[in-house]
């Protein structure tokens, strides 16, 4: 069989885009949704807290119903920043 033929029925239906690339269509197909969020959020949020740990060094106790650092007081206030005001009339 044809490469070319292939290959399309691997990527399913296709378009043109408004900037003229072609564009998947599959993503939210059939098939279901081509990405998981609650398996992204899930990376995103172990990812960041592993950041964190890199920060100070240390074996740090997460309460996910918290969303807190437990057991390390300045790991806990790197994981939220303060926001400045918003605007007033």
């Amino acid at each position: 069989m044809d490469p070319r033929i292939q290959r399309r029925r691997f990527l399913g239906p296709v378009a043109t885009g408004a900037a003229g690339l072609t564009v998947l269509r599959h993503s939210r197909s059939a098939r279901g949704y081509w990405g998981n969020e609650r398996l992204g959020l899930g990376l995103i949020e172990f990812l960041l807290l592993a950041n964190v740990a890199a920060l100070f060094g240390q074996t740090l106790k997460f309460d996910p119903l918290a969303c807190k650092i437990v057991n390390h007081f300045e790991a806990d206030a790197a994981l939220r920043r303060e926001y400045r005001a918003g605007w007033s009339s």
